[in-house]
């Protein structure tokens, strides 16, 4: 098979290039046109679903996997995976070709959720790259296709999510504002405790610094630690970071070192997981977490 490959190659029948996982060949760009265009639809779409599917499940890349489910006609599979961990893409260095593919499903009929989480991936998008005015439109446009879903749990966490991304993203420039959309989200989470009322405590806790409520900055802050023991570490290590800053502004110096070294040393830790773990992953990958989508603390360039 090897030496077919490369006679292939040689005679320029195949094109090789070098990628993570190795060799990859593919049939030349006019060849490939060629075949493509003497399939018939049935066809075309079966191959596109059977390559969406190895993307998605044998070799994962979210990206083009969305891309064959679409031309495969797969609308709502294509929409749920392009919706699903919009970090996926973030940390495959594909933030910036995910919304030309989402604005492909803007011709196909979609249920008002899957709508609505297309929209909202649209906003984190515009958030991570610091679009500030488009990613309140996007996350404002949620919220309001949200009133018309039926009152389900899927429906809560799209509005707690849109809540907490609008939250995040004004906390610098209009805590007030953050404030109102993070007690919004927390009144919908009510009184359960677990991942997502957290991270509103966490942010929360982010905007009370940024308006100097230092009293209702570590409730909140400590509040997600007590509720949730088993934070993600990222969220816990911004819920450390917090409680050492309020201490430092409170005079308490002890206190300030203590959090903020817990801070550092779970960032030193993880650190060397991701180290340990990606070093052999593409150059420029980023893992970032969720909460705040790449941004910096309001405080941080004040501890510098």
């Amino acid at each position: 098979m090897q030496r077919i490959i490369q006679s292939l190659t040689d005679r320029h029948l195949l094109s090789g290039q070098e990628a993570a996982e190795g060799r990859v060949v593919s049939l030349h760009t006019i060849l490939r046109s060629y075949y493509y265009a003497d399939l018939g639809p049935d066809d075309r779409k079966t191959l596109h679903r059977r390559a969406g599917a190895f993307y998605e499940k044998e070799q994962p890349d979210p990206l083009l996997a969305i891309e064959h489910f679409l031309r495969a006609g797969e609308i709502e599979h294509a929409a749920e995976l392009a919706t699903a961990d919009v970090m996926a893409f973030i940390n495959r260095g594909q933030a910036h070709a995910l919304p030309r593919l989402l604005v492909r499903f803007a011709d196909h009929p979609l249920s008002d959720f899957l709508r609505a989480r297309l929209i909202l991936t649209a906003g984190e998008i515009h958030q991570f790259d610091s679009a500030s005015e488009a990613a309140q439109v996007s996350y404002r446009q949620v919220l309001e296709l949200a009133q018309r879903l039926p009152p389900t749990p899927a429906r809560r966490s799209l509005i707690v999510r849109a809540c907490q991304r609008l939250g995040d993203l004004l906390s610098d420039q209009a805590p007030a504002e953050a404030k109102i959309w993070l007690d919004r989200g927390l009144e919908e989470v009510g009184a359960d405790s677990g991942l997502e009322r957290a991270d509103l405590l966490v942010t929360l806790s982010t905007v009370q610094i940024a308006a100097g409520d230092w009293a209702a900055s570590r409730e909140a802050a400590q509040t997600a630690l007590q509720e949730t023991p088993n934070l993600p570490d990222q969220l816990w290590m911004r819920a450390q970071l917090n409680l050492g800053i309020v201490a430092s502004a409170l005079g308490d110096l002890d206190g300030a070192i203590g959090h903020t070294s817990q801070a550092a040393g779970a960032r030193a830790a993880d650190a060397r997981r991701f180290l340990a773990r990606d070093c052999r992953d593409e150059p420029g990958t980023r893992h970032l977490h969720p909460g705040r989508l790449g941004r910096r603390h309001p405080e941080a360039d004040r501890s510098q």
